[in-house]
């Protein structure tokens, strides 16, 4: 079985985030074998970035800057997966806005030695709701029990709901270094490498910034009883960058567009999946309207999010039927 680390990440015109971020990755305790840039933005601020790091021995950096840009973030990780020379026994992917703390690797080398029977692990973010009070903890359950898309929390484990709600843990189980998840984070998730030796990739039929593809990948694995680890000590912060973000309106048509094609993923029966999507559709429009009396704006978003509802309909049944080419187009058709 091979062994070692592998890291892939995508990035596109973060220049300032990827540093920060590789600063992180080379004052690992133990470097990865290799370190793959797959870069859809300008390369020279890249290469000059990747200068600083050359003194660095033992370690494989290979930087790709497609001629054509990569269609979207699944496209760009399965091109990391193909770019790498070999296949080490971890593959880890990282956003370009991370920091991790100096043990990360060694922490998720360590987890997947001791754990033969897991196919993929993430570490810890420590800036989700790792600071936060006991009763605001509370608080938080419940108002993500009445609207899991408005608070998207779980007791223990990250989970998913019949929604595709990703949920990330409020609390930490007691006496244990990691615990069983149900999805992985895209910002650092890690799997084995034969979970692409035997034929899984990312689902290319999500493009431009393809929001879900990282729970659409590892709610499959866990759906196929791969086991699915979140580590307790491997941990990270979560910068999210603001740079190259999508526009907002952009967003929620994406988002809504890409939740009806996830739904219908995980879910086969076609009744049951159209309903709950309509479920995540209400759900999503009444935490508009609590965001927006919260807020003081007004009808102002909530008529946001309608109108960007109002604009995936025509595509539903394609969507839900795995065939988003149509809406995908139109897409690419939004700035």
């Amino acid at each position: 079985m091979p062994s070692g680390i592998s890291i892939i990440i995508c990035t596109k015109n973060r220049s300032a985030d990827l540093d920060i971020s590789l600063d992180s990755v080379f004052s690992q305790h133990i470097l990865p074998d290799t370190l793959v840039i797959i870069d859809d933005g300008d390369a020279e601020d890249t290469r000059s970035i990747l200068k600083k790091f050359e003194s660095f021995r033992g370690i494989r950096v290979i930087h790709i800057h497609p001629q054509k840009e990569s269609s979207g973030l699944p496209a760009a990780r399965n091109r990391g997966i193909r770019t790498l020379p070999d296949l080490t026994g971890i593959i880890l992917f990282l956003d370009d806005d991370v920091t991790l703390e100096a043990t990360y690797l060694e922490t998720i080398q360590d987890l997947f030695s001791k754990n033969p029977d897991i196919w993929g692990a993430s570490g810890f973010i420590k800036n989700v709701y790792h600071n936060r009070s006991l009763p605001g903890k509370i608080l938080l359950l419940v108002a993500g029990f009445i609207l899991p898309n408005l608070v998207p929390v779980s007791l223990y484990g990250p989970r998913i709901t019949r929604t595709a709600e990703a949920l990330y843990p409020l609390f930490r189980r007691s006496r244990a270094d990691a615990v069983s998840a149900q999805w992985l984070s895209g910002c650092n998730m890690a799997y084995r490498s034969t979970v692409f030796i035997e034929g899984y990739t990312f689902d290319e039929h999500l493009v431009r910034y393809a929001q879900g593809e990282d729970l659409l990948f590892s709610y499959r694995l866990f759906q196929d009883k791969r086991k699915l680890l979140l580590s307790y000590n491997a941990r990270l912060m979560h910068r999210i960058s603001t740079a190259s973000r999508i526009p907002p309106f952009s967003r929620l048509v994406t988002m809504f567009g890409y939740r009806n094609y996830e739904i219908s993923r995980f879910v086969q029966n076609r009744f049951l999946s159209s309903f709950w999507y309509t479920v995540f559709v209400m759900q999503y429009v009444l935490s508009s309207v609590i965001i927006s009396i919260r807020d003081k704006k007004g009808l102002a978003p909530v008529k946001e999010v309608i109108r960007a509802y109002g604009k995936t309909r025509e595509f539903e049944r394609e969507i839900r039927a795995g065939n988003p080419e149509r809406f995908n187009n139109y897409l690419f058709t939004l700035s």
